[in-house]
């Protein structure tokens, strides 16, 4: 392989590294059967590394590692991976990777399974394993088809084009990458239309079609600037400075590759900065400066060999080979070439090209033979289909009778849905309302109220009646309410009726501490029904010395309420489940049994019975709360 297309393969690689740290699109993290915090966990691993916080990502993946579940474990594997393959510890990465793809074969997950080994697949390429690239990517490919990933098949056939490439097969590495390329502009899928166009801006340079090549990275630009303006800008930088380089530009190249050294600064990572190097000594080499070349080519040298990256090493060692010879030092050039020479039998010799091709029609017979399964199923399902025909008056009937039951159903789902409803009116319209007698009462009140206690206590007066409207309105609308808002509407409600009957009765409201009064949440327009109640049937019927009761109480997953009064009890009412109580009770128990389920309790009436010979009331029930700020 020549040094310029060694420097393009490495070129195209580069961004598939960059985007190793994005989460595979479709592909859970940890499937719903984990532990809750198990995938909270994993998740919040994932949030971080994306975000470039690599070290907290690390620390929660080495807690899941001890703790985890088996899916949270083979997420903080593949983290860990990531951050090896960040820093170039390219052994270390492919050990985390392998310990993923082994649990989650262990465990039968799919998923994660094909996210180890497209993981594994990337760091063999780069590390110029091809054989054991190809190996991963073509297991990836058959998973990913068994599992009708779509998008993973794309990115399958992506790697594969990669590695066609790396074995100069260029027409197979066109197929396979226009193949994804399809799919994914089919789904939308931008990060990975942007690592295609790495790859087919290296094939129309390698075509003769430069300007091709850089309209492909002008779009590859434009894709970043647009949807990932945080995203490691060398790959692309360095890529579009070959282009320019290929079509005869060499100081726009030099342009673009001194952008790319800055954001180095910014995005660190010595397997970028290895292939920039590179690409900056042959580039001073093509203009005839090889002096100047020397530093960056040796600089390009010592990082692959840092990084364990065979590509790497292969392209600089080609460029210093070149350089040892324009200087005139043949000792030098000889060490070169004899170092190129045992990278280049560890790379791809003749027996690994002839295992790959073995691999590609492994897997093509492997195709043909699920191909032919299928036909073969096909057929099979319609001679079964032939032989059905004969059952079809008696699937005919079947279904019949299905159609019955499944319309005796819904009509019995519609008549319930129609009773709820009704009732739902009722409410809305017992909300909506207030009882005329009530308001004409309270509205023609003012007039005395402003001559007996002057204007001060009749601004009062209005305005609690005031905020009662206002309150009844705004609850006819919603379906749940603070039980800070149902307290409000009975005090209210208490300061009217203490206008109208002065000195004939008192009253309290007392909520335990333990009722979050704003967090909790009710059905509206429960307690006023039964306040009414207390004070017109209750106490009212006493001459003076009245007092009404309302407390609120928690209990499990709802509110306790009591409203208790010393009127002359209950016997003068009609019982609770007789049709001629009062609608108010009536229609409030209803709510409440509604609101509680099919086994919830309703109302509960007893009559009081004080030492002092007195009587009284006490209406209790226990009403189901929601929380309002979830």
């Amino acid at each position: 392989m020549s040094l310029l297309r060694c420097l393009r393969l490495l070129c195209v690689l580069l961004p598939l590294l960059s985007c190793g740290k994005k989460a595979e699109r479709g592909v859970p993290l940890v499937p719903a059967m984990e532990d809750t915090l198990g995938k909270q966990a994993a998740i919040r691993a994932n949030e971080l590394y994306r975000a470039e916080e690599r070290d907290s990502a690390v620390v929660i993946a080495d807690d899941l590692l001890l703790h985890g579940g088996p899916h949270a474990r083979i997420s903080a594997w593949i983290i860990k991976g990531r951050s090896y393959q960040d820093a170039a510890q390219y052994p270390a990465a492919l050990e985390a990777y392998g310990m993923a793809l082994d649990l989650a074969r262990e465990i039968d997950y799919e998923a994660g399974e094909s996210r180890a080994l497209n993981q594994l697949g990337l760091v063999h390429s780069m590390r110029g394993d091809h054989e054991a690239a190809l190996r991963n990517a073509l297991e990836n490919l058959r998973l990913k088809e068994r599992m009708e990933d779509t998008a993973g098949v794309a990115r399958a056939h992506q790697n594969l084009a990669n590695i066609y490439y790396e074995q100069g097969d260029l027409s197979a590495a066109t197929e396979a990458v226009n193949n994804s390329v399809s799919v994914k502009e089919q789904m939308g899928d931008t990060m990975g239309i942007n690592n295609s166009l790495m790859l087919l801006c290296m094939l129309a340079i390698d075509a003769g079609k430069p300007e091709e090549a850089v309209a492909h990275m002008e779009r590859s630009k434009g894709i970043m600037e647009r949807n990932f303006p945080n995203m490691d800008p060398v790959p692309m930088l360095v890529n579009l400075g070959l282009s320019h380089d290929a079509a005869g530009r060499p100081e726009e190249a030099m342009r673009q590759y001194r952008k790319a050294m800055r954001a180095l600064e910014e995005h660190p990572n010595d397997a970028h900065r290895a292939v920039l190097m590179a690409n900056i000594g042959q580039l001073l080499m093509d203009g005839g400066q090889h002096a100047e070349a020397g530093s960056y080519l040796q600089e390009s040298l010592a990082l692959a060999r840092s990084t364990g990256s065979l590509l790497e090493e292969r392209a600089a060692l080609g460029a210093l080979l070149a350089h040892h010879k324009a200087m005139g030092r043949d000792r030098g050039a000889l060490a070169m070439a004899e170092a190129l020479l045992a990278v280049n039998d560890s790379l791809l010799n003749a027996e690994k090209v002839q295992t790959m091709n073995e691999l590609r029609v492994r897997y093509d017979s492997d195709r043909a033979a699920a191909e032919n399964l299928r036909l073969q199923q096909l057929q099979e399902l319609a001679e079964a289909r032939n032989d059905r025909q004969r059952l079809l008056l008696l699937a005919i009937g079947v279904s019949v009778a299905l159609l019955l039951v499944v319309a005796v159903v819904l009509v019995r789902n519609w008549r319930r849905r129609l009773a709820s409803r009704i009732k739902d009116l009722e409410h809305q319209a017992l909300r909506a309302q207030m009882d005329p007698h009530f308001l004409f009462n309270a509205l023609s009140s003012i007039p005395g109220v402003y001559y007996e206690n002057g204007p001060e206590r009749a601004t009062d007066h209005v305005g609690h009646l005031g905020q009662l409207l206002r309150l009844v309105l705004a609850s006819s609308t919603e379906e749940w309410v603070p039980v800070q808002s149902e307290v409000e509407l009975i005090t209210h409600y208490f300061k009217v009726m203490e206008v109208r009957h002065a000195d004939r009765f008192t009253w309290a409201v007392r909520v335990d501490a333990d009722v979050d009064v704003q967090r909790i949440g009710m059905p509206p327009m429960l307690l006023q029904p039964l306040v009414e109640n207390a004070l017109i049937h209750g106490v009212l019927q006493r001459i003076e010395g009245g007092r009404v009761e309302v407390h609120l109480s928690s209990a499990v997953n709802g509110l306790n309420c009591r409203i208790s009064d010393n009127g002359p009890g209950m016997v003068a009412l009609p019982a609770l489940d007789g049709k001629g109580r009062p609608s108010g009770l009536r229609i409030t128990d209803e709510r409440i049994r509604l609101v509680n389920g099919r086994r919830g309790k309703g109302l509960s009436l007893d009559n009081l019975h004080a030492t002092n010979g007195g009587s009284g009331a006490e209406i209790c029930f226990t009403i189901r709360t929601e929380d309002l700020w979830t």
